[in-house]
């Protein structure tokens, strides 16, 4: 009996395993976003980008470093919040 758990667990993991991995390769994912998201993305970041605070929920620590955090984002086109 505990033979033939052991086996299911190990036919159940290898089969979930190899599903991930067919999925992953063949999942249909565009490899490059379109026109239209990476404008959408590029309006979203420069807004994000003109703010001279990042975002409210930080800790006063993290709040602390917000003119450095946002020069560095402002240098590297990030969302200052990630």
């Amino acid at each position: 009996m505990q033979l033939l758990l052991i086996m299911a667990m190990i036919g159940m993991t290898v089969g979930v395993m190899a599903a991930l991995i067919v999925l992953l390769l063949r999942g249909g994912v565009p490899a490059s976003a379109s026109a239209e998201q990476e404008a959408a993305y590029a309006s979203a970041l420069q807004a994000r980008l003109n703010r001279e605070r990042i975002a409210p929920v930080f800790t006063p620590e993290v709040q602390f470093w917000s003119p450095w955090i946002i020069k560095w984002a402002r240098e590297y086109q990030i969302d200052p919040d990630i």
